[in-house]
């Protein structure tokens, strides 16, 4: 039932509620007071409720980053989410709350950065404090808050219950403990100072152990080592959103209805199937579209994206969270840290290096330190990047990426940004020994600095090719000119159609052209092969007979391709139309550069 749908009724039986729930925990206090029982018992729910109704005030407005400067109804801001225990099924979180008192007493909600943890709790406390019969006063602390050098859990708990009501006191709030009257939603453990958090866990285990009556839900980042201790605790961790779940989120958020219509065209056209794993964080949703509202352009402008969001994953989360500034155990800035990461990403990634274990990951993080020249450590880098930032994860021994595009976004950073001699064969090794992983990446550095990669790549690459053409003799050599290997057959035994195109992926000491073009070709305007253009002029009757009667792909020499069958397929039209457009880029890229090259030459002249 949507949160506003509550509400009224539910608030009008509060005051029922919590009188039975203090008679039964403040009892024995009530008879010794000299005040008397009905006095006493008038104060406590009059403060209990006036805290209920402040509390859940406070829980069901908020800000995003999407709304940050006025505050929008959680219903508004929330998708409620499925929460799963590891290697266990999906439950809504309103199955949750529907066996909180049965099963899910004792809980721990884990998320990464921008999941919607605190969203979660702050949902949780509402549809507790909403309950038409309150079982158990529901008491919310953002533990962020607490000085555990000075104060207790408990001390806390009193010094919020006395605002309004000046009776409370931290022997009233353990008679309530002990009585099973609350339900503490404690969020943000992994906001607690580190050098306080033994303290903070020694305290709730020990309201968890002395008080089994209460109920206990507990919301942080993901934290094994941690939280392995904890037994009596269960960990739901909260999921990814679905297509429908992230397009209700969308449609919900006050924002221009144009944008979201548009974005979410975008998004179930083709951008979900690619982004899926940052489109299903709430937090980087919601970056999407500030994006997409900015620049109207999500795919060409992937990179401000990219930038954008490793920004808000540093700092930009705890902005909207007040007096709270998350603790980098590293203690670098943002543009140190920066260097550091886009070093480690680069370094990897030449490495084919996708996901780490300890040993790996503490040999890129130290090469990465010692290249900027800046002091830190390994284990804090590491920390940082998963429990702060959370642009990675861990997995039992398994570091990985939480989305492989940002390695990729800052290797293009890397390229783009650094002076190194190697630029060029880190460039060409990117897109000739994996075309597939390398294309998104070199794409990236295009979209980055368009300029950069033509000084550092292009315009050599093309020269190089320009030469390669000239010295073709035959219709032979063009075949083999634009792939060492082409992949021949039927996609399916009973389709009709052959299938016959360059591979890109060819031989490493003869490799071919192919593969540069569909790499980078359509950016630059040159010509593009589809073989399904040419799939009714029979020219399969001209391959060899035991490349006819393939039922399958398979993947051949370019000497195996007969000339009639390519001279059919277009393909050797294809190659002279290729090598015009190469040497006419190459002439306009070159005439472009130094045309920018006097420019500034001329410039320099005048002073």
């Amino acid at each position: 039932m949507p949160l506003e749908a509550v509400g009224d009724a539910a608030l009008r039986g509060l005051s029922t509620s919590v009188s039975q729930l203090v008679e039964r925990a403040f009892l024995g206090l009530m008879q010794n007071s000299k005040e008397g029982v009905a006095i006493l018992r008038s104060k406590f729910c009059i403060g209990f409720e006036r805290y209920v109704s402040t509390t859940l005030s406070k829980c069901t407005n908020v800000k995003t980053l999407v709304s940050s400067n006025n505050p929008v109804t959680l219903e508004r801001a929330y998708e409620p989410a499925n929460l799963a225990i590891k290697g266990g099924a999906n439950i809504h979180v309103d199955q949750f709350l529907d066996n909180l008192e049965e099963i899910h007493s004792r809980s721990l909600i884990t998320a990464t950065l921008g999941a919607g943890k605190s969203f979660t709790m702050k949902y949780i406390y509402s549809v507790l404090a909403r309950s038409e019969i309150l079982n158990r006063i529901p008491i919310f602390v953002e533990l962020r808050y607490i000085d555990f050098s000075s104060e207790t859990l408990v001390s806390y708990i009193k010094d919020q219950l006395q605002i309004h009501n000046s009776f409370s006191t931290e022997r009233s709030v353990l008679a309530g403990l002990k009585a099973g009257i609350f339900s503490l939603i404690l969020d943000g453990f992994d906001e607690v100072q580190l050098k306080h958090r033994p303290t903070a866990q020694k305290q709730i285990l020990k309201i968890s152990n002395d008080f089994p009556d209460c109920i206990i839900v507990i919301s942080s980042r993901p934290d094994s080592d941690r939280f392995l201790s904890w037994h009596a605790f269960t960990e739901y961790n909260v999921q990814p959103l679905s297509l429908p779940q992230m397009n209700s989120m969308i449609r919900r958020i006050e924002y221009d209805e144009g944008d979201k219509r548009i974005f979410l065209q975008r998004v179930e056209s083709g951008l979900w199937k690619t982004h899926e794993k940052l489109l299903s964080n709430p937090l980087l949703a919601s970056m999407m579209l500030l994006t997409f509202r900015e620049f109207q352009d999500i795919p060409s402008k992937m990179h401000v994206f990219y930038g954008t969001a490793f920004d808000v994953l540093f700092r930009r989360h705890d902005t909207i969270k007040p007096d709270y500034h998350r603790e980098f155990r590293t203690s670098l800035e943002l543009d140190d840290f920066k260097k550091v990461f886009m070093t480690f990403c680069f370094s990897s990634f030449v490495d084919k290096k996708f996901s780490f274990n300890e040993s790996s990951f503490q040999k890129y993080a130290n090469l990465s330190f010692e290249y900027e020249t800046i002091s830190s450590d390994s284990p804090h880098f590491k920390h940082d990047l998963i429990s702060n930032i959370c642009i990675m994860q861990q997995e039992g021994d398994l570091i990985s990426f939480i989305h492989r595009s940002f390695q990729e976004y800052f290797t293009a950073m890397f390229l783009s940004k650094r002076s190194i001699s190697e630029s060029y064969q880190f460039i060409d090794s990117i897109i000739n020994d994996a075309p597939e992983m390398g294309g998104g990446c070199v794409r990236m550095m295009i979209d980055i600095d368009s300029e950069e990669f033509e000084r550092k790549y292009f315009i050599k690459r093309l020269e190089l090719l320009n030469s390669e053409s000239d010295d073709i003799k035959t219709d032979k050599d063009k075949i083999k000119f634009l792939s060492s290997r082409y992949i021949v057959g039927k996609i399916e035994e009973d389709d009709g159609n052959f299938y016959l195109t360059p591979w890109r992926a060819s031989n490493k000491s003869d490799k071919g052209n192919f593969h540069l073009i569909q790499a980078v070709g359509d950016i630059y305007g040159m010509p593009q092969y589809n073989v399904f253009d040419r799939s009714k002029d029979g020219w399969w009757t001209k391959l060899k007979k035991e490349h006819r009667e393939l039922k399958h792909l398979t993947i051949v020499n370019s000497d195996e391709i007969t000339l009639q069958a390519a001279r059919q397929a277009g393909l050797i039209n294809y190659a002279n139309e290729l090598i015009g457009a190469s040497k006419r880029l190459s002439r306009k890229l070159a005439e472009r550069h130094e045309k920018k090259r006097r420019l500034l030459s001329s410039s320099l002249r005048k002073h």
